[in-house]
């Protein structure tokens, strides 16, 4: 994480007043923005006013206020006021350093005191000091020159310049340099300048009191002088004038007219522009300048003097007293008689960014003005005037060659003795870890010098600057020239992916064909993914639809599911079938499947919900049901009703004599479809079903019961009427039957007849015949004669069981005892027509008995009353019970049968199988008939009824239905009038997506919501579309999908391809393409394209914004983007725009990046939008060519241009100037020294001959001086060669002094850096021989070089060049060798030396003078052994 801290400077005026935001008509006024007409006042004598963007101020104008002074009166100046005015002179007023102060008065007389006056004493105190707090161990201090203390550390003080300063102590050494007191060390440091980048139009200017340059826009320069962007002057006392930009605005005010009353004239004031009208009583002449009555003007500090009828007189002001308010100090201003009270010092703005990964996060401190800080260990902030000024540490290099250590806490490395490696001219870190490389042709890659920055790294200058981390090799920081596996290498980046519009090829990534967004070749046929949105992918190919047997998905065509004819659009899901195939859930499959059916238009629809399968949508298109209900007649029933049964869910017909049964044969009937038929049930195997055969008349043992079943008789019948033991009807051979009982024989009183016992005559009590003499016992008092039982009783009488003759009833003529009861039985009535009952006779048998043979017999018992013998004689029955048509009392009638008023079970008509009523069937007894109206006489049911198939019986519709098929309202088949059928619904109208045919509502053809007709759509259904009354899937040509609104909507006029009414892509032949609609003409200012039949024109020009400059390093290249290029075409895509070259750049190259190819754009060339946006238009700088420079562009839409626009360009060095020796001049007082590199190089790689070095702070005890300047005069700026040339001079001035320092800047144009320059002052040494130059220098290989005076150089006072002479010693050079390049006569030996052609002879030499080097003759010969640096030590010596 990098900390980056700049400052923002904020000067608080003397008086209070708005600040406003900036707006056109503004003024700045020390550093506050003030909107035009604001008027104020920056001390108690001025009065200022903004006026457009000009300040004008003018001083106040006092008038004579006219005291008494014969009176006592006085001139007083009241607190925070200009003018003064008269006041009663007040006892008590002091006199001081010739002011005048009333009592009670303070003042600062001095920087550390304040003084009152109190009655006439003046009294003066220390300035109170704020409260100090100090930390641990600290100690409170006053520096001298200072009046309040400060806090000091513990440690050691300090010598600089013959003061002691304590730990802790700081002070300044000029006005951009500073030192410290560190525990005994000094640490100096030099004013922090931040890089500048300045525009085209603007320059570095220096701005006298600060340090650091500004950039600023042209100056001005008005009759000789020059004046700086927004600098004021004035011209005359009425016109202020302005410098903007480099032109000079001027404001004149304005004179009102004046006219003067009587009494006064006109006249014009010194220093006023307009006239006044003045009194008549006559002016003043004093110092040169006319005044005019009354007028008051300031003569001294404190004197103020009046024009008094052509006489000036001058009085001394007083001072009032001053109070001043919370925040405010009094202070003395200069040129001001009396103190005033003002704002305390203003404050800086210190805003600290933190610049973090994602975000910057800054915090701004206000810091009051005078305060000082340290930001770190090495960096010394403080507030001065509304600007910070930060100070860094001033480090002296370590010596060339040798380590410098950095040392945790210390601001400056250590120096030591370590040597660097041999490649290395400086070092850090580690011996061989390289700051500087010996070699000046070799590279500098992570502190090792190089001949080559190898893979991975890129020459930068003098620098191998690393590539990008996923970079193999680069060329730039920009671009990868090869990427580190499995990296991809993509228009100069390494990419994991290539990404849309490229594709792999090998190790880099190809693009693709310009139809493709992705694709895996280079081809129209290779694509992925389809750059137009308008198309699809199909099968690799850009296609305008997918076509049968596909689908869009998400701008592929996929294959449909290979049952499918046609699918999507943009789902797989099928939308038509091919044959013999049905489409279900959005799949074609063989057959629907269950609860579903295949329509006409082979889709699966839901079938009735009675249904499990069916071929139709009603309750009778049924083909299988649900269980437990069976299919009856495509019905699906809760039970299969009469004549059938449901077998595996299907209802089957039953036998021709079953009216309802469980299977198909005879003895699988449940009931007899004859009523009078018995069903003689029989036990089903391995079921519990009761089923049998229908019988005419039941088995043995078997009756009919009244429920059509034949019911098992009791156990002791053969045949019965009924359950019960006593409803036998027949019974075994040795069994006889009484009273439907079967017994073992008769008993008493009865005889065995065929089976059956039938009763003896009364006066028998055994017999074998109905006859009275047929009897074969009597009772005991009877005897039997001759098969007849008689007794002597009397005709009326008979003999009773005890044995006496007792009286027959009165009616009765005869009768004989009753052997089972006590009384008697009659045998004859008196009266012949009557009948016998028991004892008695009766007219007539009562209810229960019978007529029979005379005698009243008792009815079965199952009968209420009978007409005979037996359970089949009934005639009526109890109320509980019912009279059969077969003579028995029953629950219920019998099939076939109704039960009448009576209460007696009559049969139906012919026609029924059941009925209520002899007029009304409840079924049919004939199967082809229906039950209507109760009567079954028709074969189908009459209008508005239905057949329920369950029960052969016609109901009725619902209410809206004239014919149906079932009970519901969607049972319809016929509707009534008004109303029209619909899925077997009768509705007032159809529903949308049905039409009305006839009285039937038609259903829509396939994937139609809406129609009018049979293929007569106006609505369809998602996701198809409405062309022509037909529901499609693709428009086709001339049409665009309408998705909102479900249709394909007609292009406009000759387009063959839109994608809505107004923007077409293609035009049908004689067409062109004019703002996306196809026109027959272009209209004046269209111009028609025949490449692609368009219409070029546009309402709006492109327009070309250029945001800022196009900044990079020196030499280096940058892309151009759309951060400085702004475009905009209001009209159409600025996809499409054409970048034009209008002038090349004037200090480099445009180049555009093709097919890993760099080609020259000269003027009239031209790129795209995309080569931009991909980064493929480089602007180069010529390192040789001058660092600001521009070009001009201007954008096309291949019809209309822009306006030309200018691109500034700025180059900036990336090596900023470096100090690699910088040691003091050590020089005797009064004497001049030459300021070589030896003691002060300044170096800078990649441009030393733009670096330029100010004077920022001139030597305070002597001059810099040029030596080819004639006369010497001082040197305020130079540049490095003359440093190197020792062309630089210090002169000391003579004066006592210890030492001196010059604050020097070097900058190459963006970088600054302040160097301290020291000068030690030494005794004077009349014999001492100096060193002046020691320079290193290069030697080409193999080659030789001159020693100059410039390189070595010695001398010593009183001594000539020829008498200081040099020795090397034992350090010889290794690589090569010094010698002497002399004349040698003809006639010389040729053995000594080398001749050289120029006739001169180089011979070896160990010594050699100043006098030689002065000559030119010394030289260093390298051997052309392969080196980095050579060296040779040497001793100097001089002779008087």
């Amino acid at each position: 994480m990098g900390v980056l801290k700049v400052w923002l400077g904020v000067a608080l005026a003397l008086a209070e007043f708005a600040v406003l935001p900036h707006s056109e008509g503004a003024c700045v006024y020390q550093g506050s923005l003030l909107a035009d007409a604001t008027i104020w006042e920056p001390d108690s004598c001025q009065s200022c006013r903004c006026h457009g963007d000009i300040v004008i101020c003018k001083p106040a104008v006092c008038r004579n206020p006219q005291c008494a002074f014969e009176k006592g009166e006085v001139l007083q100046i009241a607190a925070n006021q200009c003018c003064p005015e008269c006041v009663a002179t007040i006892p008590g007023s002091c006199h001081h350093e010739k002011k005048i102060y009333a009592h009670g008065t303070e003042w600062s007389s001095s920087p550390c005191s304040v003084c009152s006056c109190t009655h006439g004493e003046v009294r003066c105190t220390p300035q109170p000091c704020p409260p100090l707090l100090c930390g641990h161990q600290e100690l409170e201090f006053i520096p001298e020159g200072s009046c309040c203390p400060i806090c000091v550390g513990p440690g050691k003080p300090c010598s600089y310049g013959g003061r002691v300063f304590q730990d802790g102590e700081d002070w300044p050494v000029s006005r951009c340099a500073k030192c410290m007191c560190r525990n005994g060390v000094t640490q100096c440091f030099a004013a922090q300048c931040q890089p500048l980048f300045c525009n085209q139009d603007e320059t570095v200017i220096r701005v006298p009191g600060k340090c650091c340059p500004q950039c600023s826009s042209r100056s001005c320069s008005v009759a000789g002088q020059v004046y700086e962007h927004g600098e004021q002057w004035n011209e005359n006392a009425c016109t202020t004038c302005i410098c903007d930009r480099g032109e000079v605005r001027c404001h004149t005010q304005a004179c009102p007219p004046l006219r003067c009353e009587k009494g006064r004239r006109r006249a014009q004031r010194h220093g006023e522009c307009c006239e006044e009208c003045v009194s008549l009583a006559g002016s003043c002449s004093y110092g040169g300048i006319i005044r005019y009555q009354d007028e008051m003007w300031k003569g001294l500090a404190c004197e103020f003097c009046m024009c008094d009828h052509g006489q000036v007189t001058c009085q001394t002001a007083e001072c009032a007293k001053v109070e001043c308010a919370q925040g405010e100090k009094l202070i003395h201003l200069d040129g001001k008689c009396c103190p005033e009270c003002i704002a305390r010092n203003g404050y800086c703005v210190y805003e600290e960014n933190a610049a973090f990964i994602s975000s910057n996060v800054s915090e701004v401190k206000h810091i009051p003005d005078g305060e000082k800080w340290e930001d770190g260990p090495c960096k010394l902030c403080e507030c001065r005037g509304g600007h910070v000024t930060c100070y860094e540490p001033s480090c002296p290099p370590c010596p060339v060659a040798t380590l410098a250590q950095v040392v945790k806490g210390q601001c400056c490395p250590e120096c030591t003795s370590v040597h660097c490696h041999p490649d290395c001219l400086t070092c850090c870190q580690s011996p061989d870890h390289c700051d500087l490389c010996q070699d000046p042709t070799k590279l500098l890659r992570n502190g090792r010098c190089v001949h080559s920055c190898g893979p991975g790294f890129y020459q930068a200058g003098a620098l191998c600057l690393a590539c990008q981390p996923e970079c193999s090799t680069c060329t730039s920081g920009l671009e990868c020239s090869s990427c580190q596996p499995p990296l991809l290498m993509r228009h100069g980046q390494c990419v994991s992916t290539c990404g849309g519009g490229f594709y792999q090829d090998h190790h880099s990534c190809a693009v693709c064909h310009e139809s493709c967004a992705a694709c895996w070749g280079s081809t129209e046929k290779h694509c992925l993914a389809c750059r137009d949105p308008l198309l699809v992918l199909r099968e690799g190919g850009c296609e305008s639809s997918c076509g049968n047997g596909f689908y869009n998905k998400q701008g592929t065509c996929s294959a449909c599911d290979q049952s499918c004819k046609s699918c999507g659009p943009n789902s797989p899901r099928c939308l038509t079938c091919t044959e013999k195939t049905v489409l279900h859930d959005g799949k074609c499959i063989s057959e629907c499947p269950g609860g579903y059916y295949a329509d006409a238009t082979g889709r699966c629809k839901v079938c009735h919900k009675s249904c499990a399968s069916c071929s139709g949508p009603r309750a009778s298109h049924c083909t299988a049901c649900i269980h437990p209900q069976a299919l009856r007649q495509g019905h699906c029933l809760p039970n299969c009703g009469e004549d059938f049964y449901p077998d595996h869910g299907v209802c089957k017909a039953c036998h021709p004599s079953c009216l309802t049964c469980v299977g198909p044969g005879r003895s699988h009937c449940t009931q007899c479809k004859k009523p009078e038929e018995g069903l003689q049930v029989e036990q089903l195997s391995g079921a519990n079903i009761t089923a049998g055969e229908c019988l005419s008349q039941c088995r043995a043992q078997f009756y009919l019961e009244n429920t059509g079943l034949c019911e098992a008789c009791h156990q002791s019948c053969v045949r019965c009427a009924g359950k019960s033991s006593h409803n036998c009807t027949a019974c075994r051979l040795s069994q006889v039957l009484l009273d439907g009982q079967c017994l073992p024989q008769c008993p008493d009183g009865h005889f065995n007849q065929e089976g059956s016992c039938t009763e003896c005559h009364p006066t028998c009590r055994q017999c074998h015949g109905p006859s009275e003499y047929d009897c074969t016992s009597c009772h005991p008092h009877v005897t039997l004669t001759g098969g007849n039982c008689r007794t002597s009783c009397k005709e009326e009488q008979f003999l009773n069981l005890v044995g006496y003759c007792a009286d027959c009833h009165p009616l009765c003529q005869h009768c004989a005892a009753d052997l089972h009861h006590t009384g008697s039985v009659c045998l004859r009535c008196q009266n012949a027509r009557y009948l016998l009952l028991g004892n008695y006779c009766v007219p007539d048998c009562p209810s229960g008995y019978y007529a029979e043979n005379g005698a009243c017999q008792k009815c079965h018992s199952s009968c209420r009353t009978c007409q005979g013998r037996g359970p089949f004689s009934c005639s009526s029955c109890d109320t509980d019970l019912v009279l059969s048509h077969l003579g028995t009392c029953s629950a219920t009638c019998f099939p076939g049968h109704y039960l009448d008023d009576n209460r007696a079970c009559q049969p139906c008509n012919t026609h029924c199988g059941s009925c209520d009523s002899q007029a009304s069937c409840t079924s049919c007894r004939d199967p082809k008939k229906v039950l209507l109206f109760g009567e079954c006489q028709y074969e189908t049911c009459a209008p508005q009824y239905y057949l329920d198939v369950s029960t052969k019986t016609c109901k009725e519709c619902d209410w809206s239905c004239n014919a149906c098929s079932g009970p519901l309202g969607t049972d319809c088949l016929q509707c009534m009038d008004g109303y029209v059928l619909q899925d077997g619904a009768c509705v007032e109208q159809c529903a949308p997506s049905f039409y009305r045919d006839m009285g039937f509502c038609r259903s829509c053809d396939s994937h139609c919501l809406q129609c009018q007709g049979p293929h007569e759509c106006t609505r369809c259904e998602e996701p198809f579309l409405l062309l022509k009354a037909q529901c499609v899937q693709e428009c086709g040509k001339g049409y665009f999908a309408d998705h909102a609104n479900r249709k394909c909507t007609a292009c406009p006029r000759g387009c063959l391809q839109c994608s809505r009414r107004d923007r077409c892509h293609l035009c049908d032949h004689g067409f062109f393409l004019k703002s996306g609609l196809c026109v027959a003409n272009c209209i004046p200012g269209f111009s028609p394209h025949s490449s692609n039949e368009t219409c070029a024109g546009k309402i709006h020009t492109p327009g070309l914004h250029v945001n800022g400059s196009l900044i990079l390093a020196i030499g280096s290249m940058k892309p151009l983007d759309f951060s400085l290029l702004n475009v905009q075409d209001q009209d159409g895509r600025v996809e499409d725009l054409l970048f034009h070259v209008v002038s090349t750049p004037t200090n480099g190259q445009l180049v555009l990046s093709r097919n890993g190819k760099e080609v020259q754009l000269d003027k009239a060339g031209h790129f795209s939008w995309k080569d931009v946006n991909e980064k493929k238009v480089r602007f180069v700088h010529s390192k040789e060519k001058p660092r600001k420079g521009y070009f001009s562009l201007k954008i096309s839409d291949q019809q209309f241009f822009s306006e030309p626009q200018l691109i500034n360009i700025q180059a900036f060095s990336t090596q900023a100037p470096y100090v690699l020796r910088n040691e003091a001049l050590h020089i005797s007082r009064g004497e001049r020294g030459t300021i070589t590199t030896q003691l002060l190089d300044i170096r800078d790689d990649d441009n030393p001959q733009d670096v330029v070095v100010e004077v920022l702070d001139p030597p305070l005890h002597g001059q810099l001086l040029q030596t080819l300047q004639s006369p010497a005069a001082p040197v305020y700026q130079f540049r490095l060669d003359e440093l190197s040339r020792g062309l630089l001079l210090y002169v000391h001035d003579g004066l006592d002094s210890i030492s001196d320092v010059v604050v020097l800047q070097a900058n190459d144009g963006h970088s600054f850096q302040n160097i301290l320059f020291h000068v030690k002052t030494v005794p004077k040494n009349d014999a001492g021989l100096r060193l002046v130059a020691n320079s290193m220098v290069w030697v080409p290989e193999g080659g030789m070089m001159q020693i100059t005076n410039r390189i070595l150089q010695a001398e010593a006072p009183g001594a000539s060049a020829s008498d200081i002479t040099y020795k090397i010693t034992q350090d010889r050079p290794q690589f090569g060798e010094v010698v002497l390049l002399v004349n040698m006569p003809a006639d010389s030996p040729t053995d000594e030396g080398q001749h050289l052609p120029d006739g001169r002879t180089a011979t070896p030499t160990s010594t050699f003078t100043q006098q030689d080097i002065n000559e030119g003759i010394v030289w260093y010969r390298h051997s052309g052994v392969p080196a980095q640096s050579d060296s040779f030590r040497f001793q100097e010596s001089s002779w008087e």
